[in-house]
């Protein structure tokens, strides 16, 4: 059984990391891409941990994949990678299926919920 709590505050402060580098790096709107599309995914997350903490959303876990590989192709060294890391290392410890997922890639904001 994951521990909804504890997954919903990673989140939380992973939200707050990326909300706060966002206004360090003087970017025009939060409502930017890919800045918008972290936080929508980590928002989504938050949803299914606190509605279905059992049966997360197997697209919401996969954009998940997504999110990480744009942190680290194009974040690395950013405020918000640790934490984000964070989210990512709870959900493979505890959803025993995470880390076979493959990303969404090009379904990536296509279909529902993502």
């Amino acid at each position: 059984m994951i521990d909804e709590n504890k997954l919903k505050y990673l989140i939380d402060i992973a939200l707050v990391e990326i909300q706060e580098y966002a206004v360090k790096s003087k970017i025009d709107s939060i409502d930017e891409a890919p800045i918008s599309k972290f936080i929508k995914v980590f928002r989504l997350l938050k949803i299914e941990a606190e509605n279905n903490p059992n049966q997360i959303n197997e697209r919401v876990l996969r954009a998940i994949r997504d999110v990480g590989g744009i942190i680290v192709k194009s974040y690395d060294d950013a405020s918000f990678e640790e934490p984000f890391f964070k989210v990512f290392s709870f959900l493979s410890k505890e959803i025993t299926y995470f880390d076979n997922l493959e990303p969404l890639r090009n379904d990536f904001g296509r279909g529902d919920p993502i």
